[in-house]
């Protein structure tokens, strides 16, 4: 059984981020299975019910057929990133239907399989950092203290890495909570007077407390050179990119572009994907 409703397909073309976290879940009750789902993430931080549905295991036949009528739903848009962890024949059927799209591993779940045999916040603290990373040589940086914090780590990470109801009864609850959530979302943003959603707003107001340490070297109107405490970075506001890459990867402004944008007295939310604005959540 598949289900994804034509909102929230619309819901995930037309206002989140080509980002997919991809889920099962066994049911314990008397009707055996496996929940699957499709989770999106809209410009607050918040998920976003793309698809779900209940097959007999979890194998790659079944993740494959659940594969198969989501891309059937969604197509495969430009810079899609389908995130999951690791699930039983996940992998084999993702290569098999979404070839071209990014696969990534749940952070939260790889992490919760390591700690259980490394300990120690300094890894921690590498690992996690790694995994936020923008750049290759940030994300190769972290990873080398890591090795040297304990080298059996990266041997490791190459090596690894409702449900008491009837099905049918069940995926109505489910449809249930998703029309309760979608209206309170849609009524919560009818409040917004802003043009960004809030989180997309507090993102930009922290940045722009504290720019004193920022030195704006322009080249044009377009393109200046920005020197902070830790960094040096080329930042392109027609194109709307910074070398940090942050900007290109999250769709908001780094604190590099913030700087330029204040410099220049111009307005930094024209600046933010459309992925964030009030309207496109409405």
């Amino acid at each position: 059984m598949f289900i994804a409703f034509g909102a929230s397909i619309q819901g995930f073309l037309r206002g989140c981020r080509p980002f997919v976290c991809l889920d099962g879940a066994h049911l314990k009750g008397k009707f055996k299975g496996i929940i699957v789902s499709a989770i999106a993430l809209d410009g607050n931080n918040s998920m976003f019910p793309v698809a779900y549905g209940v097959v007999e295991s979890e194998n790659a036949e079944s993740w494959e057929w659940f594969l198969v009528a989501l891309k059937e739903a969604i197509g495969c848009p430009n810079g899609l990133v389908l995130s999951s962890d690791r699930q039983k024949g996940l992998d084999k059927a993702l290569l098999a239907v979404y070839p071209t799209a990014e696969h990534r591993e749940c952070m939260r779940h790889l992490y919760s399989n390591f700690k259980k045999r490394f300990r120690g916040d300094i890894l921690k603290k590498h690992l996690w950092g790694a995994a936020r990373a923008y750049t290759s040589s940030t994300f190769q940086y972290l990873m080398e203290r890591v090795q040297m914090a304990d080298s059996r780590v990266v041997d490791y990470l190459r090596e690894n890495h409702e449900r008491n109801r009837l099905v049918i009864d069940m995926m109505d609850v489910i449809r249930h909570k998703m029309m309760i959530m979608v209206n309170k979302r849609r009524r919560d943003a009818r409040k917004w007077s802003a043009k960004l959603v809030p989180g997309a707003t507090k993102h930009i107001n922290n940045l722009t407390k504290d720019l004193r340490n920022y030195k704006v070297l322009r080249c044009s109107d377009e393109q200046a050179k920005i020197e902070g405490p830790n960094s040096r970075c080329d930042v392109r506001l027609a194109e709307r990119t910074c070398t940090c890459r942050r900007w290109q990867v999250s769709g908001l402004s780094c604190v590099h572009a913030i700087a330029f944008i204040a410099k220049m007295k111009l307005n930094a939310e024209e600046y933010a994907s459309s992925y964030f604005t009030v309207d496109v959540r409405k």
